[in-house]
């Protein structure tokens, strides 16, 4: 199959992976994600000494790698719009947004060229999104996959190498550059959660489309999640601490209030997914209280609209 110039390539796609407090298995993540895009900008939100040490290993093992330090924790969204606006003085045409606990598969790169090469739409479309291996912290060594799992919402249509999808996540999402052009950089107001959402919600609104690539597989951290038994069916609870609460619940409202209008149907659905998400952290998790506090925290701020990172301050909201 021929490409045209607007593929993504080695070439012409940059990477940028976002750093917090990362192991030091993150030196071999990023070799590997080297073989598949031309270069990797490494955003550190202010993460200890002996983390920032195995950043530094990698600037040594590679010049293709650009290290960016913040000195305080910009949050995900700040720390993406830097490694987008290196990309764009740099003029690459694509940018693969990446967790630093996530795994493309060895052929990541290639099969979203294919499903782009394939897409009818290509005009229109924003960026590509890849299908999720989930895997377990604990299985890391051993990249154990024990999910596959598609983009979060049912609202897919299938066409051969891809699927058109409403929101993906942050992490394995290759972005066409010359869109922010259009859309803008992604909301340093919600400083974490629901980042994406928002930004796959903006690209809509914009008049742009997004697909999945049926074939490019990323392995995703979980983190903590247990699987609990509720009326003789298996549902999974993420123990998220109560600040994850108070950012998911804020930030969820911000969105809802934004774009009801133009996506009213997605923001129904979402609504149904956060009331599951109170639901069961109040039958199956720890510390109910004061993350139900956090959550109607988050409830009050969203709907006031107050943004940006949380601090103890914000308890009483003047």
């Amino acid at each position: 199959m021929l490409l045209d110039r607007e593929s993504p390539t080695i070439l012409n796609t940059c990477a940028v992976v976002v750093a917090y407090q990362p192991d030091h298995q993150i030196i071999d993540r990023i070799m590997i994600l080297l073989a598949q895009v031309n270069e990797v900008v490494i955003v550190d939100n202010n993460s200890n000494s002996v983390c920032r040490e195995y950043l530094e290993q990698l600037i040594e093992q590679s010049e293709n790698i650009h290290l960016i330090l913040n000195n305080e924790n910009l949050g995900i969204a700040a720390a993406l719009n830097q490694g987008v606006k290196y990309a764009l003085n740099q003029n690459y045409q694509w940018i693969l947004t990446l967790d630093q606990d996530s795994i493309i598969s060895s052929d990541f790169l290639e099969k979203m060229s294919i499903a782009y090469q394939e897409c009818t739409y290509q005009n229109q479309l924003a960026s590509i999104c890849p299908v999720l291996g989930l895997y377990d912290r604990d299985n890391l060594d051993n990249h154990e996959v024990i999910q596959h799992r598609k983009c979060f919402q049912s609202d897919l249509t299938a066409v051969g190498t891809y699927t058109l999808t409403k929101t993906a996540i942050t992490s394995g999402n290759l972005v066409k550059l010359e869109i922010f052009k259009t859309t803008g950089l992604f909301d340093e107001n919600f400083f974490i959660d629901y980042v994406d959402h928002e930004f796959c919600l903006k690209i809509y609104k914009c008049g742009y489309k997004i697909i999945q690539s049926n074939d490019s597989l990323l392995y995703h951290q979980i983190g903590t999640p247990t699987e609990k038994i509720l009326f003789g069916h298996k549902i999974q609870v993420n123990n998220h601490n109560s600040l994850r609460k108070y950012y998911l619940t804020r930030n969820a409202i911000l969105t809802y209030k934004r774009y009801f209008i133009s996506d009213t149907t997605w923001v129904i659905k979402d609504i149904k997914i956060l009331l599951s998400y109170i639901v069961k952290m109040i039958l199956f998790e720890h510390d109910k209280i004061e993350k139900l506090r956090s959550i109607l925290r988050g409830f009050l701020h969203g709907a006031i609209g107050k943004t940006g990172k949380y601090h103890e301050r914000d308890r009483i909201v003047k």
